[in-house]
């Protein structure tokens, strides 16, 4: 994918220009890494660090690279000033539940200033409807999206469920539950 502008959004309450882009360059990978060792609210909300306590997939140079190269489709949200506020990810990982596979994993994770301001909903929908139509995903045996969200994080839950997502296991793996969305444009 190349690194391009899909769309400008703002928040409910702010009248700031978030860009969101198809990609991310190495500059937003730093961001990226120095955001994943500093926000504390990763913590409770996130699987940025492995069951057995080790750095996870944003915790170094290294453990990005090695997340990256499993093929994943990478979007980004910047705020005016250039700066990383938001990555989304989409990833063929395909998971079967409820009787039916879906093909793609979707992660998103908001930094900072651009959380709790109504950006998640618009930036997932942007995102989602671009990977909707691109040939990755028309092309793959499996369509439909899951993903993994702690049972804590109402939030979330609320944001998933008015884009059309909608729970199908409780919490069973480190207290998370599984979401899923059929094939549809957001």
């Amino acid at each position: 994918m190349s690194n391009n502008i899909l769309g400008t959004i703002q928040g409910k309450s702010s009248s700031t220009p978030y860009n969101i882009v198809s990609g991310i360059n190495d500059n937003q990978v730093v961001e990226l890494i120095q955001l994943t060792q500093s926000d504390t609210a990763l913590a409770s909300t996130s699987d940025w660090r492995k069951p057995d306590g080790a750095p996870g997939r944003f915790s170094s140079l290294d453990s990005y690279q090695d997340w990256f190269h499993e093929g994943k489709f990478n979007y980004t949200l910047i705020d005016p000033s250039h700066n990383l506020v938001g990555i989304s990810w989409f990833s063929y990982d395909p998971q079967t539940t409820s009787g039916a596979t879906y093909g793609f994993t979707f992660g998103l994770r908001l930094y900072g200033s651009a959380r709790g301001i109504g950006l998640a909903k618009p930036f997932s929908r942007t995102v989602s409807n671009h990977f909707f139509a691109s040939s990755d995903y028309l092309d793959s045996p499996h369509r439909g999206i899951w993903l993994r969200t702690g049972s804590d994080n109402l939030a979330a839950i609320k944001t998933y469920e008015s884009l059309g997502y909608r729970k199908v296991k409780d919490a069973e793996i480190e207290g998370k539950i599984t979401m899923v969305l059929q094939y549809q444009s957001l």
